[in-house]
């Protein structure tokens, strides 16, 4: 009976994807809080012939604020997203990430580290400190694209620091940015509920995005996968005292 059970990350999606569907934040962080990490990641490296790893890693790449994005496979039919996001450190982390907002909602788990979470208002200007880019989803035969829009002023709301083990969430609209230790290894649990929105906003004050470059991020091998996957299940039970 044990070999045709349905694999851990399997139950966790459609747990997940149930619980988004009601769209309150509170049901889908009840959840996240009860994924055993550990358990997540080996369902996914203990896959035969490491398949899962290749579907995972067509999806996973470098974000361009300086954390590992690692894909987990959708279910069928639905467009809810699961994914971890690894600053791995030093050499991984960006003291300075662009502020953004996003194309979904989502409800975020610190798996371990802790994170400084920013919000922002916005006043978009004829002219402002920061330049408002608007992205387009990304698409394996495109890419993804940005296009400057204006220029625009940002004032700091709030800052949450988000210890190990806690969670917070941002609707699609909320500008923000996330801050992890410079020294520290950071690794989140992250759902994406369905897009409510075809294009996402992101404020810079450099003008490194040109109108209409397509951006496309060198996605992971399986073997990169399986590396992150495993270095974040050994911390996880580190901090767990196993």
């Amino acid at each position: 009976m044990t070999s045709n059970a349905t694999p851990y990350h399997l139950r966790v999606l459609r747990r997940l994807v149930t619980a988004s569907a009601s769209r309150a934040q509170r049901d889908v962080s009840g959840v996240l809080a009860d994924i055993d990490g550990a358990e997540l990641i080996n369902s996914c490296l203990d896959q035969p012939n490491h398949r899962l790893l290749s579907i995972m890693a067509a999806q996973s790449y470098r974000h361009a604020n300086g954390f590992d994005k690692i894909s987990f496979s959708r279910l069928p039919g639905s467009d809810v997203r699961l994914r971890l996001h690894i600053w791995p450190g030093t050499a991984g982390a960006q003291s300075d990430p662009d502020a953004h907002n996003h194309r979904w909602a989502f409800v975020s788990r610190v798996l371990c580290g802790a994170l400084a979470n920013y919000n922002y208002a916005v006043a978009h200007k004829q002219t402002g400190e920061f330049m408002r880019y608007v992205q387009t989803p990304y698409t394996p035969e495109v890419g993804s694209t940005f296009a400057f829009v204006g220029c625009a002023t940002l004032t700091q709301l709030d800052a949450i620091r988000v210890a190990e083990g806690g969670t917070y969430s941002l609707s699609a609209q909320e500008i923000h940015r996330v801050v992890v230790p410079e020294n520290g290894y950071t690794a989140t649990l992250a759902l994406e509920l369905a897009p409510t929105r075809d294009t996402a906003d992101l404020y810079t004050a450099s003008s490194f995005k040109q109108t209409g470059v397509v951006v496309d991020s060198p996605r992971f091998t399986s073997d990169e996968v399986r590396d992150r996957l495993t270095l974040l299940r050994d911390r996880l039970h580190q901090g767990a005292g196993t």
